[in-house]
């Protein structure tokens, strides 16, 4: 059923891919909530460094993609040339990441307790959820990110003996790729370590400091790659700073991200997007409608059509019914996962990650394209109504009417917003 699961969702993304490129979005940036699918792309198949914040995103994926379309051309000539295979291979990655991750889901849900029917719905909702369509589907780091989350959500899902170094081993190798893709992805990988280790040890005063050095060293071996890989992969050329100074790329690659950073993203009314949060969580399940807003053309004089959340209604009035209804499902299912003990663990980790995530959403300027970071969090913690043995099939049978009426809405919008896209050019 999985390997069923994993096909079903690359046709999926594929498709949606293959649509996204026709409607030439993968050469722009900040059309779809403010995503730099163009610069992503070249990172991943290109060799376009992104500096300190996705320090590994091109090391990791660059190199093999341009092996392999150099055996591609010398194989098969008619194939192309070298730079379009690149692009072509580049857009592949993340629906193939994406499809694996549908199947790590299910199997999570099996690992968890969950019956097989529920297993398969809480899959599909994660599979057809808004978020998931979108950021499965384009060459960016949020749907690597959520592969490698589904990793470590799997990882904490697994009972067993103590956290001994054969066991940290493939946290290590999980916790270094999601920190290579994006640096802030540590702290997800730390509230599911916590997690595992709420399965096997007391989290008393040791066993925390232990946690911490293994947090520590996820970094520290992510720092050290980074250092390497750029040595071997990057040229090192000078470049001249503003005040006509040469400069390293290697060091600008790690002051440039804080100049830029720091200050120039935090939005102005934090509170506002503070209140927006849980309608943020609630669309990137089903979003009522997107709205069509203006902008920037990197490198051109002009707009272009862009798609935005953030004027979204509010869940908290009359203007989503469907994300009115996600809010009490979410914490219904929450206290249901706490009070389940096979649950609990990953439960109190997914609550962390969306209060994390809630800090977070003062940062950038749009909340949705962040998403991914949650959206599984978000729907382990809804899940959790199926667990209850006195109303969980009934549960299960509500949830699944919600995934087809969720997956219907969120079809309708993206095919309004691929018409759209194609006719805008």
């Amino acid at each position: 059923m999985a390997a069923v699961l994993a096909v079903l969702a690359l046709t999926l993304h594929l498709s949606l891919a293959r649509q996204f490129a026709r409607a030439a979005v993968f050469d722009k940036v900040n059309v779809l909530f403010h995503a730099d699918i163009s610069t992503r792309l070249q990172a991943i198949s290109g060799g376009k460094h992104l500096g300190i914040k996705h320090p590994n995103l091109m090391p990791y994926f660059t190199p093999p993609i341009m092996l392999a379309a150099k055996v591609i051309a010398r194989v098969h000539p008619p194939s192309g040339p070298e730079a379009e295979l690149r692009r072509q291979l580049g857009m592949l990655v993340v629906p193939i990441a994406s499809a694996l991750k549908t199947a790590l889901v299910f199997v999570l849900f099996l690992r968890l307790g969950f019956s097989l029917a529920a297993a398969i719905v809480a899959t599909l909702l994660e599979m057809t959820s808004f978020s998931t369509l979108i950021f499965g589907s384009i060459p960016e780091s949020y749907g690597l990110t959520a592969f490698a989350l589904a990793l470590a959500f799997l990882l904490a899902a697994t009972p067993g003996a103590q956290l001994t170094w054969r066991r940290i081993a493939p946290w290590m190798a999980v916790g270094v790729f999601a920190t290579g893709v994006t640096v802030i992805n540590i702290v997800f990988v730390a509230f599911l370590l916590w997690a595992a280790a709420w399965y096997t040890t007391p989290l008393r005063l040791a066993a925390t400091i232990r946690l911490a050095v293994i947090v520590i060293a996820i970094f520290g071996v992510t720092g050290v790659s980074a250092y390497v890989l750029d040595w071997l992969l990057v040229p090192k050329t000078v470049s001249a700073g503003d005040d006509g100074t040469v400069e390293s790329t290697l060091e600008r690659r790690v002051e440039q991200p804080f100049e830029n950073e720091l200050g120039r993203h935090l939005q102005p009314d934090p509170v506002r997007r503070l209140r927006h949060f849980p309608t943020s969580v609630a669309n990137a399940f089903a979003p009522c409608a997107v709205e069509r807003v203006p902008v920037k053309a990197m490198g051109r004089g002009r707009t272009q059509l862009g798609y935005s959340l953030e004027n979204s209604p509010s869940i908290f009035g009359l203007g989503d019914p469907l994300g009115t209804l996600v809010l009490p499902l979410l914490v219904a299912g929450a206290v249901c996962a706490f009070a389940t003990p096979a649950t609990r663990p990953v439960a109190t980790a997914s609550v962390g990650i969306l209060a994390f995530s809630w800090v977070l959403s003062v940062w950038g300027s749009e909340a949705q394209l962040y998403s991914q970071d949650w959206q599984l969090a978000s729907v382990v913690l809804l899940a959790g109504v199926m667990r209850p043995a006195r109303f969980g099939t009934a549960m299960t049978v509500v949830l699944a009417v919600l995934t087809v009426v969720f997956a219907v809405n969120n079809l309708v919008i993206l095919r309004d917003m691929l018409a759209v896209l194609a006719a805008a050019g």
